[in-house]
């Protein structure tokens, strides 16, 4: 969803543009099973842990019934180890183990194209994808509930391929909300309710989102804190980054509220207000107003207030960096075969609004802010601030399921971190923001066997994490035979 979207494009200017404008009739669902778990023996593999040990270099990985049973020096394996139960050997040689990734802003349920009316046969074909490319694992910040656990559901039991799924849920807005599938809060008895019936509900944590009042989003975070049920998602216009850190706020998207803190905000307003009624053109002046004056005295202790509060920052410079500079047709091409019928619609040049919002001059202010945006990772980085992956795919043109968190990785780098500080980021970090660090993130004896097996070594170069040679879900590998073959067939049905 548009990250800056209350402040440049009508939320109703969006829904009437697409409004009735598909009813897509899709082909029967070609399914692939799911394997079972097996006992899976991998020798001579180096392993990237995922923590801050070096990588082990010529190990074996034994994984039984899901799960990491032993890691060992290939030297020292221990007899039976391939041969009980009869376990399916895989040859490490020359290859990298590294954890499932994930991305920690995903929309597999997007509000934002729910009126393109698409039956949800053809929403699922987004789900393999992500395993496919080695994400194991979404959070996902804002669908149907019911949608989305029922996917999790059938994810869990084998029944369909896909990655784990945390839901947060529809997001809490505010009483004329900027998406369809939005809950409406017009005050702070309704808040409180809403936090309640969603934890009831099974949602595993919350999604506040732009236009919630002070009132309303303080009541989300003290009913949320009471319930000890964590919040995310937007910092509210009405409130400041440093108070949705107070107040709890588990995790910050976008780096939203962070050039309002950092540069002068009131000649920000004075911009904006100057600039007339247009949406963009406001966003445009108050936006470079806020570059132009920061200052770096206010941004030292804004991220240190971050780091004491351990408020998580889920950047997903993958947009600021497509709004800047496009993707390559020779990119697009090779990824859009698999992306199913209504996305590619929805992605349209011609009709989409991220897509009509591209003016020179915001392409311009986007360039400056991708810069900008560059330099905060790896500010907040250096002073401790948590960092997390995540691409806002969905209804954003050409954020796609997997590929995209690739991209995000090689964002971080160029921005500063090193490749193994980028792949913590979507492992450990992840794993630790959603609470699943006892059974995923790193590669320990006990965890889920959640693994990429990669035949280049992404600690040299990240845009290996690309190199897949097999993806182990819950113990079930898809080796790069039956890959390939996964993705010839979601290709097929893409176009169905």
């Amino acid at each position: 969803m548009a990250r800056v979207a209350g402040r440049v494009v009508s939320p109703r200017a969006v829904v009437g543009v697409f409004a009735g404008a598909f009813v897509i009739a899709v082909s029967p669902l070609q399914r692939v099973p799911v394997p079972p778990a097996e006992r899976i023996l991998i020798r001579h593999v180096s392993v990237i842990a995922g923590n801050d040990e070096p990588m082990a270099q010529d190990m074996s990985v034994l994984i039984d019934s899901g799960r990491l049973i032993a890691i060992a020096p290939s030297s020292k394996e221990q007899v039976g180890w391939g041969k009980t139960r009869g376990a399916r050997v895989v040859d490490g040689r020359g290859r990298y183990l590294i954890p499932g990734l994930w991305d920690m802003h995903a929309h597999i349920d997007d509000v934002e194209m729910l009126p393109a009316h698409a039956p949800d046969a053809e929403k699922v074909l987004q789900l393999p994808l992500f395993v496919l490319e080695g994400v194991t694992g979404v959070r996902d910040m804002g669908g149907r509930l019911h949608v989305l656990l029922r996917w999790r559901d059938s994810i869990a039991a084998g029944a369909l391929l896909g990655p784990r799924i945390i839901p947060a849920g529809p997001l809490l807005d505010g009483p004329v909300p900027m998406w369809p599938g939005s809950i409406a809060i017009s005050d702070t008895v309704q808040a409180r309710r809403v936090v309640d019936s969603l934890q009831r509900e099974g949602a595993a944590f919350l999604k506040v989102y732009s236009l919630l009042s002070r009132e309303s989003f303080f009541a989300i975070a003290r009913e949320a804190r009471r319930i000890g049920m964590p919040f995310a998602g937007h910092v509210p216009f009405t409130v400041s980054l440093s108070e949705s850190s107070d107040s709890g706020q588990k995790s910050q998207e976008h780096l939203l509220g962070v050039p309002d803190e950092t540069g002068d905000l009131r000649a920000a307003q004075r911009a904006e207000s100057a600039a007339g009624a247009g949406g963009l053109a406001r966003y445009i002046a108050r936006t470079r107003t806020l570059l132009d004056t920061y200052d770096s005295a206010r941004a030292a202790p804004l991220y240190a207030r971050l780091a004491e509060n351990h408020t998580w920052q889920t950047p997903t410079l993958i947009n600021t960096w497509l709004d800047a500079f496009g993707e390559p047709d020779s990119i697009s091409s090779r990824r859009m075969r698999y992306m199913p019928r209504f996305i590619r619609l929805w992605w349209n040049p011609s009709s989409n609004p991220h897509a009509r919002q591209r003016t020179p001059a915001f392409v311009a202010l986007s360039a400056r802010m991708m810069r900008y945006e560059s330099d905060v990772i790896r500010q907040m980085h250096g002073r401790g601030v948590r960092i997390v992956t995540g691409t806002d795919q969905g209804g954003n043109p050409h954020s796609y399921p997997g590929f995209s968190v690739h991209d995000e990785l090689a964002l971080f780098v160029r921005a500063g971190l090193t490749p193994l500080q980028a792949l913590q980021t979507a492992t450990r970090n992840a794993a630790e923001l959603a609470g699943l660090s006892e059974s995923v993130g790193t590669i320990v004896a006990g965890k889920d066997a959640d693994l990429v097996l990669l035949d280049a070594n992404p600690l040299e170069d990240i845009a290996n994490v690309a190199r897949i040679n097999a993806v182990i879900v819950r113990g079930r590998l898809i080796d790069s035979a039956e890959r390939m073959r996964r993705l010839e067939q979601l290709s097929r049905d893409a176009r169905d």
